[in-house]
């Protein structure tokens, strides 16, 4: 399932502080296309702006793995700034979400 992060930056934000404090997560196009040919990552969290062969690539596995990707609206500079990151972070993946309800909340939003 494909679904777009519509939830506001102070929900965002206070939802990516708890995956980073309580949860477990990958970060860049290799090591989350390895998870992701393993098949054991939770969900996946891309960046809109991403170049067009990680945006396919990311999409093809996670089609195959059955995995939930959400698509962030902003780029991956605007992605690693959330997450505390001083360089741009196309697609992470989220290994145990911990405290993190950010997979539950966009999946409420789109029913």
């Amino acid at each position: 399932m494909i679904y777009k992060i519509n939830l506001d930056k102070a929900t965002l934000s206070r939802e990516f502080t708890a995956l980073l404090r309580t949860g477990s997560y990958v970060y860049g196009y290799r090591e989350v296309t390895r998870l992701l040919k393993r098949g054991s990552c939770k969900a996946l969290i891309l960046a809109e702006g991403s170049a067009e062969h990680v945006y396919n690539d990311v999409l093809y596995y996670a089609r195959l793995s059955n995995t939930p990707v959400l698509i962030y609206k902003g780029s991956s500079k605007e992605l690693g700034g959330l997450l505390g990151k001083r360089f741009p972070i196309s697609v992470l993946a989220i290994v145990k979400e911990g405290e993190c309800r950010l997979l539950t909340l966009v999946r409420e939003q789109h029913g």
